[in-house]
């Protein structure tokens, strides 16, 4: 005979909690890459907050002048032409267009909350850089020493290099969960890792950002992305089996594989677009 339930409320954790609490235990196996993950962004944030203390100096940081000598005895017509291009990947219009068409694509290979997750984390992002920028004003490098146009916003952080550690970051993060290849995971996540930190690095040779700019903006886009890994490894391993709640890709292959070459066609455009709009000096 079952037992009929006690009147009055029940306080104790349902599923969902007590598989999250489970997740929090650093010595379980499931546990220990969450508790990695909320450590990444802890320290992450502590760096940001120690560059931006830095930064609103007056002083110039050594860091930056470190770098801009540097710069200038690597500098070549090639390596700039390469960094002009990188810089591209991030403008605004671009980004929106990359962002666009890897949240279709992810949505169209079967991942519509990672789709929707990854648009909104660039636009915290760069909602975040533009708040940043306005508290902190710092003044960009002398123009005379920029090969692009100086962009009328504050210095502090790039919105470039936040915007690009954090979709491509992102990106890099799926590679390496999905279950691709051995080989291709791995070469994926780090060349898609490797565009992302190209575009911050191509802020400083190009003379729009100083280098303590861009560390900041990578300190601060490790802290979301951190915290976004976590609450992902946090809330997918609390939720039903793989194959009850895997959203089956719509269309047959062949559509999928054609919208991949739509969205690169469509970046490739868009960068052919804005390279127009922003040319070399």
């Amino acid at each position: 005979m079952a037992r009929r339930p006690k009147p009055g409320i029940d306080l104790r954790p349902g599923p969902f909690f007590r598989a999250a609490a489970s997740r929090l235990d650093l010595t379980s196996r499931r546990g220990f890459p969450v508790t990695v993950a909320w450590a990444l962004a802890g320290l992450s944030f502590l760096g940001f907050l120690s560059i931006a203390e830095d930064v609103i100096e007056p002083a110039s940081l050594a860091l930056d002048r470190l770098v801009a000598s540097t710069v200038a005895l690597l500098s070549g017509p090639l390596l700039t032409r390469v960094m002009w291009i990188a810089t591209l990947l991030g403008d605004t219009r671009v980004m929106i267009v990359e962002t666009a068409v890897a949240a279709v694509l992810l949505a169209a290979w079967g991942h519509p909350r990672r789709a929707g997750s990854v648009v909104l984390l660039v636009a915290t992002g760069t909602a975040l850089a533009e708040l940043l920028k306005g508290l902190v004003d710092r003044p960009r490098p002398p123009a005379s020493l920029a090969l692009l146009a100086q962009p009328a916003s504050s210095s502090f952080p790039s919105g470039h290099a936040l915007a690009g550690i954090l979709l491509f970051g992102a990106l890099a993060l799926m590679l390496v969960a999905s279950r691709l290849p051995r080989p291709l995971r791995e070469w994926g996540a780090v060349a898609t890792a490797l565009v992302g930190l190209a575009i911050g690095v191509s802020r400083v040779y190009l003379g729009v950002h100083f280098a303590s700019d861009v560390l900041g903006s990578w300190m601060l886009g490790m802290t979301m992305l951190s915290t976004w890994a976590a609450a992902v490894l946090l809330w997918g391993r609390t939720q039903p089996p793989l194959e009850e709640r895997v959203v089956h890709p719509w269309g047959r292959l062949w559509w999928r594989w054609a919208l991949v070459a739509l969205g690169l066609a469509t970046v490739t455009f868009m960068l052919v677009v804005e390279s127009g709009l922003n040319p070399l000096r």
